[in-house]
């Protein structure tokens, strides 16, 4: 078993983390339709990165 209630939704040290980064307000859905992703990080790692 995975036991994901022990890990998902917290972001803290020594947790793994998928989130992406965008150069916008995340909060302002309007702005973000054409926000460009800096960063996606998958399982705490970064699986990419705008260069």
């Amino acid at each position: 078993a995975c036991r994901a209630e022990e890990s998902d939704g917290r972001l803290r040290a020594g947790l793994l983390a998928d989130f992406v980064v965008v150069d916008r307000d995340p909060f302002d859905s309007d702005a973000l339709l054409g926000a460009r992703i800096l960063r996606t990080v998958v399982g705490g790692r970064t699986v990419h990165r705008a260069g």
